[in-house]
């Protein structure tokens, strides 16, 4: 299954030091035709090859491990008494040659928060030491199964031949005259993966998402098609020879792009937009990817956000298409744990680097400073995260008070004109409630490129036929992005985060623009119970202030 053919397949992650827990014990007696199931702790060899089963609980009563069945689950687990979904899971984790296998459910004292905590603060050795996930995707709870009868007609690849004439030996079949060559097309579905994978039941689910990351091998199983995926390559029921490199569809997008900073970017964004059932399972559900990071990249975790990506990481958004509502933070507002609903970087934070070769444009934070971080968590540091502060210091706020009625997540734009040309502020607001009093907090500026036009040039590397398309920009804007930030009541210089703004761009001069801000700060000048402190001056002799967020 891959762990001798792929080189990144052949070995589990480096987190996967130990064996879980517990595990499942199997087997399969054909004298007395019997299946025999019980949960181990002790006495499994060190060395033993397990598997996982990922599964959506669903609205449907089935056995779990209690504290008290813990005991009799030692002893003897009865076929019968299992859904069948675990029932199926059983018997193809024994046509593979599995004797253990570790379900969620079976393996953790379901009434016991404390083995709870401690079990899932270690799914990242769990799925990432597993030899395969068995993934029960296509099943909407455990009454539904492994296996579904399924239209094949619906699925079916096309297949075309072509000629090109004149042409002697090209990649492809050659005629029997040899005067010409023909070539055979196979036409793929470019959306079957979402279709099987991203929408059906069981990847609406948080949890889901680390178990697929982490996994070295996932066997789909689902309707309408059965998909296998290891860290190299997807193998389609319809289309066998699938390379991931060209179909950009694995969980594990560092093999996508090129920089750590936007892959957990894009890794927010696609877990932000799956369902959890406890709101505050947020982090604990993710815990085992930013585990993973940690240990490969060395660097410090912070409430989803990563202290190496500050203060970039801050510039997150909330979808427009999944309003949260006026809901209480869970841990600090700076964080996009904090928020319900779908989480986006590419508003602002793309734009810092260019999608195709991460070059970073040109910007500025003399404005903005981060002086300390402190977070308070459980005794997992990657999970949930009771609260947290950001001291900082920073030029004046500017008054953001939006005066046109309620406050919304989608984008309210804002136009002040200055000179000859005018400014425009986009408001991305958190959450639905209104705020009677909000500022702008300033995090960078920056030259930004404009008048994109889209064309066309060949791949050099390409074969013949294949054409890439690539944006020719022209122009020049002065662009300031930050955070909007509302006074918390009675307490100095304390903000909370409800938003992010952005000036798209902006067609007067570079003076009309900081004479626009100078404006601002004038009318604050002495609003100095808006600070906790104030501090020294910048490189353009700016006063500082010292905020924190909460």
């Amino acid at each position: 299954m891959g762990s001798k053919l792929h080189k990144r397949c052949s070995h589990s992650t480096d987190l996967a030091s130990s064996l879980p827990s517990r595990l499942l014990k199997i087997n399969f007696s054909k004298m007395k035709h019997r299946y025999y199931i019980r949960l181990c702790n002790k006495n499994i060899p060190p060395n033993s090859k397990y598997a996982t089963l990922s599964h959506v609980w669903g609205n449907v009563n089935f056995v779990k491990l209690l504290k008290s069945n813990l005991a009799s689950f030692k002893e003897d687990i009865p076929m019968s008494s299992l859904s069948k979904t675990f029932q199926d899971a059983i018997k193809l984790a024994l046509r593979f040659g599995f004797h253990y296998l570790w379900i969620d459910s079976l393996c953790i004292i379901q009434d016991n928060g404390d083995d709870w905590l401690k079990e899932s603060a270690l799914m990242a050795s769990i799925y990432g030491g597993s030899s395969l996930n068995i993934s029960a995707t296509g099943a909407q709870n455990g009454n539904e199964g492994l296996f579904f009868e399924r239209d094949l007609n619906s699925i079916r690849t096309v297949n075309l031949m072509t000629q090109v004439e004149g042409q002697k030996n090209c990649s492809g079949l050659n005629d029997s005259n040899g005067d010409n060559s023909r070539l055979a097309w196979v036409c793929v579905d470019g959306s079957m993966y979402g279709r099987a994978c991203r929408e059906s039941p069981l990847y609406q689910r948080a949890w889901t998402f680390q178990e697929r990351f982490l996994s070295p091998r996932t066997l789909h199983l689902g309707n309408p098609q059965i998909i296998f995926e290891c860290h190299t390559r997807i193998h389609y029921e319809t289309f066998p020879e699938t390379r991931t490199t060209n179909f950009e569809e694995r969980g594990t997008v560092e093999s996508q792009y090129h920089t750590f900073r936007r892959a957990w970017s894009i890794i927010v964004g696609n877990y932000s937009k799956s369902r959890l059932t406890i709101s505050s399972d947020k982090l604990i559900a993710l815990s085992g990817v930013a585990k993973h990071f940690a240990n490969k990249y060395n660097v410090e975790y912070l409430a989803g956000i990563w202290r190496e990506h500050l203060p970039l990481a801050l510039l997150w958004s909330v979808d427009d298409k999944n309003g949260t509502g006026s809901l209480p933070l869970r841990g600090p507002s700076w964080s996009w744990a904090s928020r319900n609903g779908s989480i986006r970087y590419d508003r602002l934070y793309s734009f810092v680097t260019t999608p195709y070769d991460d070059r970073p444009s040109p910007w500025e934070a003399n404005d903005f400073k981060i002086l300390d971080v402190q977070v308070r968590t459980t005794p997992d540091l990657y999970g949930h995260c009771l609260c947290g502060t950001m001291r900082i210091e920073c030029v004046s706020l500017l008054d953001g008070t939006e005066t046109s009625g309620g406050l919304y997540p989608n984008r309210t734009s804002k136009t002040v004109h200055i000179g000859e040309g005018s400014f425009s502020i986009n408001y991305y607001f958190d959450d639905w409630r209104d705020h009677h009093k909000i500022y702008l907090l300033k995090i960078f500026s920056r030259k930004m490129m404009g008048n994109s036009k889209l064309s066309y040039q060949r791949s050099r590397n390409a074969q013949w036929g294949a054409l890439s398309l690539l944006p020719q920009i022209s122009g020049v804007h002065n662009c300031e992005e930050g955070l909007i930030i509302a006074p918390v009541a009675r307490k100095k210089g304390i903000f909370t985060r409800v938003g992010v703004y952005q000036t798209p761009g902006y067609s007067g001069t570079l003076q009309d623009f900081e004479n626009m801000r100078n404006k601002g700060r004038l009318s604050l000048e002495n609003e100095l119970s808006l600070y906790q402190e104030v501090s020294g001056v910048n490189k353009a002799g700016d006063q500082m202030y010292i905020i924190t967020l909460i």
